[in-house]
């Protein structure tokens, strides 16, 4: 990209290359400050998520473990097999067929793209604002001390 603008700016005369580097900068300046203003925002519902899903964590990366397993014998069988790989041509044409229709769709995927970004937006808002039932109150935290319990002395230091 930064080689593109280089190219166009050297093209041009000085005020066209300033302006080149100016529509640069604000368009990075844009992207990195909406991803930062993003990022804030979902950072507190992605905690929340990953609290949900934590319990879970054993089991996704056990069948992560197994598709990557499973990944690699489909890659490597044909190798020591000595037989030619059969998927090669089939996930070429996949990955052909997708970016021909990314291509001729543009103005679909960037209109699902802006609407998961907006619905996002709006799931973290309403998360942010809804309001707890009541303050959590000190019984909340912590069971109140025992004044008739003995607290531990400190263990005596003993030389050898």
């Amino acid at each position: 990209m930064l080689l593109a603008v280089v190219t166009q700016a050297a093209a041009t005369t000085l005020v066209g290359a300033v302006a080149v580097f100016a529509a640069y900068a604000a368009g990075s300046a844009l992207l990195l400050i909406t991803l930062a203003v993003l990022a804030s925002f979902a950072g507190h519902t992605l905690a929340a998520a990953l609290q949900r899903v934590a319990r879970y964590a054993g089991r996704i990366a056990g069948a992560l473990l197994a598709v990557s397993g499973a990944y690699l014998l489909v890659y490597w069988l044909p190798q020591l097999l000595g037989t030619p790989r059969l998927g090669d041509a089939g996930l070429a044409g996949l990955a052909g067929r997708v970016a021909t229709a990314i291509t001729e769709h543009q103005l679909a995927v960037t209109l699902t793209a802006a609407a998961l970004v907006i619905i996002a937006a709006a799931a973290v808002i309403r998360t942010r604002h809804t309001p707890t039932d009541a303050p959590p109150t000190p019984e909340d935290c912590c069971p109140a001390e025992d004044s008739t319990a003995t607290t531990p002395m400190a263990p005596e230091h003993t030389t050898r």
